[in-house]
């Protein structure tokens, strides 16, 4: 067992789980409407980045899931228009038809990035891992399992399915509790500054950073306890992070 850190906490989307995807089917039609094939991705990926155009029902009473059961066909729909017409194609009805297709197509390609496998298999080895994520519990559940993650991760806690979010504190104490673990022991790994690792370290744990594109970020004022651009260095991290601890 490495020294001191006994658990931690890990953000799933642009952590673990990339965000950009490629619907072979939807360009095919593209193409055929006379869309220049290397204009493609940028009609493709202007609307693949929103969770909510793939979302299978967002199933459940709470009133906030009703709402966005009611609207996002319309937004699915839309986001297709817009982008279709960005290169000079106007037509509602091929919008509606690559939303039903994207639906299918994106539920097919849940891809991780290509450090995440190797990393939570050799994290897991020495901690407890518990997933914590932000959104509507069927999509998800829904990217959990395609992504075949579940298989690390000791408990996982979704905001739609405890009534509360990153960065509030308690979801974070949730987390904690169903680890058996105590804060000074525990380490949240994330890409969001403000939800991820400022609602931990105000939860008393400590933060790690993952940047995977690099930015300069220091006009916000979160400071996050280490800094990495791979998961692969989250170890190397957290042995230097212990280290300083006992100093």
């Amino acid at each position: 067992m490495p020294p001191f850190w006994r658990h931690a906490n890990v953000r799933m989307r642009n952590t673990v789980l990339t965000p950009k995807h490629f619907t072979k089917p939807s360009g095919t039609m593209l193409v055929s409407y006379g869309v220049p094939l290397q204009r493609l991705p940028t009609a493709v990926l202007s609307v693949s980045v929103h969770g909510k155009v793939y979302g299978r029902a967002f199933i459940g009473s709470d009133p906030n899931l009703k709402r966005l059961r009611a609207w996002a066909p319309t937004y699915r729909r839309e986001s297709w228009f817009r982008a279709l017409a960005d290169h000079g194609v106007s037509d509602l009805s091929f919008a509606e038809q690559l939303s039903g297709i994207f639906l299918v197509e994106r539920r097919e390609r849940h891809v991780l990035f290509c450090d995440t496998e190797n990393s939570l298999t050799n994290l897991r080895k020495d901690y407890q891992l518990a997933l914590v994520t932000n959104g509507a519990p069927d999509l998800q559940r829904e990217k959990i399992q395609g992504a075949n993650l579940t298989q690390f991760f000791d408990t996982i806690l979704i905001s739609g399915e405890v009534g509360i979010g990153k960065p509030d504190c308690r979801i974070f104490e949730l987390a904690l509790d169903a680890l058996g673990a105590l804060p000074s022991e525990t380490v949240m790994i994330g890409d969001s500054l403000t939800r991820d690792i400022l609602g931990a370290q105000r939860a008393g744990l400590k933060g790690i950073w993952l940047n995977r594109s690099g930015s300069d970020d220091s006009v916000n004022s979160v400071v996050p306890d280490a800094q990495v651009t791979s998961f692969r260095q989250i170890n190397e991290i957290l042995l230097i992070l212990a280290e300083a601890k006992r100093m």
